[in-house]
């Protein structure tokens, strides 16, 4: 790797010249690299390019920075396991937002915005997860995502952001890796973790819309390969719209239920 000089554009994309940018905070872009696994990226660069494109974008962030009232930090992660991931601090002053590639591409705008959703939770009260040592990362969003993703999916859907190319981008992506798992009598605890909040999530999703739109392709997967999980599945959906998920408190306790349901004490905790 060619070294980076002090004259040289700063690397993340400020614009600036390297002695005026990261070079002066190599300490700050350790706790990033450590965090996110990734590589500091100027915000104002994600941003500005996304925004000048895609009017609906500008404004969605125009309404919705006041109320996050956060540092919003990005990180690029070629490797990481999701298309985005949201960080938000204990403290609730930063949030970090890790992409696998900068710029953002059109077809990612509606996980951008996403992202920017999951901060506000935070900002809002809404629980975090910390999995244990040792424990995939996926275990424990799949596990917050079960709830919050239809709620902020919901907020993005009436903004007017695509939603539909959002389900069949997921369709894309999570059908051959629901194929690809186990059948249901050698799913280990955290595989029927992971496949029984996937299809609560799912199913949440599919009320935002009217089901005639698009066809819900991950049904006929799960209820064919995944039955006993889908059953438990749909009696905690059931659970969910009687007891409602329009504020902190509620969404803490359904989470509580879940994690002990699916046995995931030990391996999940809630912040």
């Amino acid at each position: 790797m060619k070294k980076i000089m002090p004259n040289d554009k700063c690397p993340c994309m400020s614009g600036k010249k390297y002695k005026f940018c990261c070079f002066k905070r190599q300490e700050f872009l350790k706790e990033i690299k450590a965090i996110t696994g990734g590589d500091y990226i100027d915000t104002n660069y994600i941003l500005s390019n996304a925004t000048k494109n895609f009017p609906l974008l500008k404004t969605y962030l125009n309404k919705i920075f006041p109320l996050i009232n956060m540092s919003v930090i990005f990180a690029v992660n070629k490797d990481l396991d999701a298309n985005m991931r949201s960080i938000g601090s204990n403290d609730k002053t930063v949030g970090i937002i890790v992409i696998r590639e900068a710029p953002i591409k059109q077809k990612d705008y509606f996980d951008l915005a996403h992202e920017f959703g999951h901060l506000l939770t935070v900002k809002n009260g809404y629980p975090m997860v910390q999995t244990a040592k040792g424990v995939p990362t996926a275990i424990g969003t799949v596990f917050t995502n079960t709830i919050m993703d239809p709620i902020i999916n919901r907020v993005l859907y009436s903004f007017g952001f695509d939603f539909i190319s959002y389900l069949e981008k997921g369709f894309s992506i999570q059908i051959p890796m629901l194929k690809s798992y186990p059948e249901e009598q050698n799913l280990d605890l955290l595989q029927r973790h992971f496949i029984k909040c996937l299809i609560i999530e799912k199913e949440l999703e599919w009320d935002i819309i009217n089901e005639n739109i698009i066809e819900n392709k991950f049904k006929t997967v799960y209820h064919d390969k995944y039955p006993v999980a889908y059953k438990e599945a749909l009696e905690f959906v059931s659970y969910v719209k009687e007891k409602g998920i329009d504020s902190p408190e509620k969404v803490r306790s359904l989470l509580i239920k879940l994690r002990a349901d699916n046995k995931m004490e030990q391996y999940i905790e809630i912040l």
